[in-house]
Order: C-alpha cells, then structure tokens, then sequence
C-alpha cells in the first residue's frame, strides 16, 4: 500500500476508458507535484481486486480536493461519467468541497455542457489532440494544475484578514471559472488592501496572463520581484509572459534565475528548453534539456524536448539515440515514436520511419502529429493514395490543423489532380496564414492550373514568409 504525504491534495481522474493512454500521459506530467507531495492522484485503475468498484470510486470521489474531468467524445457519450461522476463532481464544487477542472483531451462539442462555465484547461481551450507538439499541451495542463494546487494551499492559514479574504476569491474565480476580470478585480483590491503583497501581484499577473494581456502580466510579475526578488513563481510567471510576447532570450533569462533560486525545478528547465527551443536556439536547448535530464535521469519530457532539438540541429543519428533512452522508461511513449519517426524519416530511411509513425498511432489513436508525419513519409515513398487516406484520417480527427491540409495537398498534386490540390492548400493558408510552404505549394498548383499571375503572388507571400526549399 503506498503511503500518501500529509498535506498532499487528492486529485482524482474522471475519464472514459477509451482515453486510457492520455490520462496516462497526464499523469506522469503531473509526477513532479506527485514527487514534491503536492498531490496524490487516483483512477479506477487502483482499485483492487476483488473490491467494490462502484463503492470504491464514490469513496475517492468524495474524498478528492480537485477533479479533472477528461472530456473527450467518449467521456461526453459514457453515461457513467457523465451522469454519475461529472454530476457529484460539481455538487461537490458547488458546495465548495472540492475545485474541478475539465482537461480537452480530444476535440468534441462540449457547449452549454454542465461544466462549461469552468475554467478549461489546456489554454485557449484547444484539445490536447490537436497540439502539434503533445508535451507541450501536457506541460500546459500540469501548469494549470499547479496553479490550481498553489491557490488551495494558500487557503488554509489565516483567512481573518480582509484582504486574504479578497485573495481568496480572487484565487477562485481565476482558476474555477473563466471570469478573468473578476479575479483581476479581486486581486487589484488584495493590492489595493496590502500594496506589498507579493502573492496578489502574482496572482494579479497569472490573471492577466489569462487575457492575454502579456504586457501587463509581465508588469505585475515584476512587481512582485521588486517586493520580493527570490521568489521562484514571480521569475516563472515572468518567463511565461515573455515567451508569449515572444521575447524567448528574455524568457530564458526569467527561467534561469528561477533555477539561480530553486536549482532543483523541473519545469523550470522544461520551461527554459522550450522558450529556447521555440526561439531557435537550438544549442543553447540543448544544454538545458541535458541538465534536465542529469537532474532527473527518468524525465521522459526531457528526452523528447532533447530528441527535438537534435533534430532541428540536423544531428538525426544522436535524435533517434535519444528517442530510444526515452523508450527504454516508457515503452508506451507515443511522442517518442514519433520523434524517432522524425529523425528517421530526415535520415530517408523511410519504411522504418513509417513504422515508428503507425507505433505512436498504435499507443494513440488520436495522435494527429503522428499522421501527418506518415502522410508525408508515404508521400516520400511514392504512395500517394495511401498518403492521401491518412491525411483525411488527420483532418476528421482536426479540422483546424493546418499542416494536415498542407499534406493533403501534396498528396493530390503528385496525383495530378491540381484543382483540389489548390483547395486544399488554401484550406491550409486558412488554417494558418503564416505556413509559408502553403503559399509555395499553392503557387506550384496554380502554374500547373496555367494560372502564373497568381501563382507569381503566392510565391511572392511564401518568400515574404521567408520560405526556404
């Protein structure tokens, strides 16, 4: 029997069967706040044999100081955990016992849902199917998750005060539903009561963060460094606000003196290597994910964010080295196949690379990064139709992923057939108005289409992009 830290939340994982992998995945990018007793989580997967299991998941039900709703089609079509767990899960946040958060695992039509006044997680409310880059929208979620943690510890001491009182409902509206203003209210009156409250200017900043206004959040992070310089969330909350400013040199830099303060903090070296890695600094990622990785040689997320990086510095043989490190602790890594795929596929060894794409689709089925990738192998190896197929496949499981489009398109152009080549590429352009490659490849369409005027436009946008062969 594993013994639980005292003090450490009980979050439990309502979700359907079929989105087994992904709560999975969830739950080891939650093992640092496992690992530093912050929480303890539970699923029927611990229920013991031989033990009422309808019994057993209405115990840790009511037992649980957060609940993570998985939603997905299979969660909104399970009656169990739409009708039974979802309904006392918000009896219970009504009544104040317990925070739920629903996690968008996969895309579906949740509006006017019972729970879609809550705050959703990942950001912007994008499922976590439909990232391009998976660990990044788990990382998105378990820093929602902590934020979350954070607040419901600060609960407990001292709660006589009128403005730990307006904290309080600050920290609430912020993280339990999606009234931004609000909070920001709530927090701006916390300051307005205690200007030197560093808590309430950090709250203040995530609640900005939350608008998107990323200006401002950056002013109230650094607010709170004025007050009080060594404080590890005020420097990550600033990272954050830079990067989405996309100040990744700064963002690094706020990252850095958080690890200068806490040497020890995972997620800020995760934090670090993606504002590197997304900044295209590649070498400096490098060393940041190595780091990592020797602080917490079973860091799966490091290894990926390594194997990525190696692969965007063309260093293909070392990427796919380390894709296997990651597969040796966790065999059932579809990231890892995929970025094993990546590297394969720039090294042409294209059966194999389609072979490590279909494993990643094997662990998960709604793996969209994953088909796209065997599109564009299949594509490599002359099977068009069977590309095209798979493209289709991408495109049902998101409509909004740009690069699925993108790839359709290639597939109907070698295939002669130009007109919905062309469609497809400006699908893609739609999509996304920044994928220079759409922009080329629709010119290629239409000089095919004997359209060169238009096609001389489309290049001109591609090469604006800085599109390079």
């Amino acid at each position: 029997m594993t013994v639980e830290p005292l003090g450490a939340i009980k979050v439990f994982y309502s979700y359907a069967h079929e989105d087994k992998t992904l709560c999975n995945e969830l739950e080891k990018h939650l093992g640092i706040l496992k690992r530093q007793g912050q929480i303890s989580g539970w699923h029927d997967r611990n229920i013991s044999a031989g033990t009422e299991w309808e019994r057993e998941i209405d115990t840790h039900l009511n037992l649980a100081g957060i609940i993570l709703l998985l939603v997905s089609p299979d969660f909104i079509h399970s009656e169990y955990c739409y009708s039974v767990e979802m309904k006392r899960a918000l009896e219970r946040h009504s009544a104040g016992e317990t925070l739920v958060i629903p996690v968008l695992l996969r895309p579906v039509d949740w509006e006017d849902a019972p729970f879609s006044k809550l705050q959703v997680l990942p950001t912007d409310r994008k499922p976590i199917t439909s990232w391009f880059n998976r660990d990044e929208a788990f990382l998105d979620v378990a820093q929602g998750i902590r934020k979350a943690v954070k607040k419901i510890n600060e609960q407990q001491p001292d709660k006589n005060t009128p403005q730990i009182r307006m904290y309080d409902k600050g920290a609430l509206t912020a993280h339990v539903s999606e009234r931004y203003g609000e909070g920001l209210e709530a927090y701006e009156r916390a300051i307005y009561l205690n200007p030197n409250s560093v808590e309430a200017y950090i709250g203040k900043g995530n609640a900005l963060h939350d608008l998107k206004r990323y200006e401002e959040a950056l002013a109230s992070f650094e607010r709170a460094i004025q007050l009080n310089p060594n404080h590890v969330e005020a420097h990550i909350g600033k990272g954050n606000a830079l990067c989405n400013l996309k100040h990744y040199t700064e963002a690094s830099g706020a990252y850095h003196q958080a690890l200068l303060l806490d040497p020890n903090n995972i997620e800020a070296y995760l934090l670090r290597g993606k504002a590197l890695y997304t900044g295209a600094y590649y070498e400096r990622a490098l060393a940041v994910y190595e780091q990592a990785i020797r602080l917490d040689p079973n860091n799966v997320v490091a290894y990926n964010g390594k194997s990525s990086t190696l692969s965007a510095l063309g260093r293909y043989a070392e990427a796919l080295i380390t894709c296997d490190q990651a597969l040796s602790l966790d065999p059932f890594d579809a990231r890892a196949y995929n970025d094993r795929g990546v590297a394969l596929r720039k090294l042409e060894r294209y059966e194999k690379a389609l072979a490590s794409f279909e494993q990643a689709i094997h662990i998960d089925p709604h793996y969209v990064a994953a088909y796209i990738n065997k599109g564009n192998t299949l594509n490599d190896l002359i099977r068009y139709e069977e590309a095209l197929v798979v493209f289709e496949q991408a495109i049902l499981l998101d409509p909004g992923f740009a690069q699925a489009y993108n790839g359709k398109g290639n597939a109907l152009y070698k295939l002669n057939r130009y007109g919905e080549a062309l469609t497809a590429f400006e699908q893609a352009i739609l999509m996304d108005p920044h994928l220079a490659v759409a922009y080329n490849n629709k010119g290629l369409a239409l000089e095919r289409l004997g359209k060169s005027k238009e096609a001389k436009q489309a290049y001109k946008r591609a090469r604006q992009l800085d599109y390079s062969q």
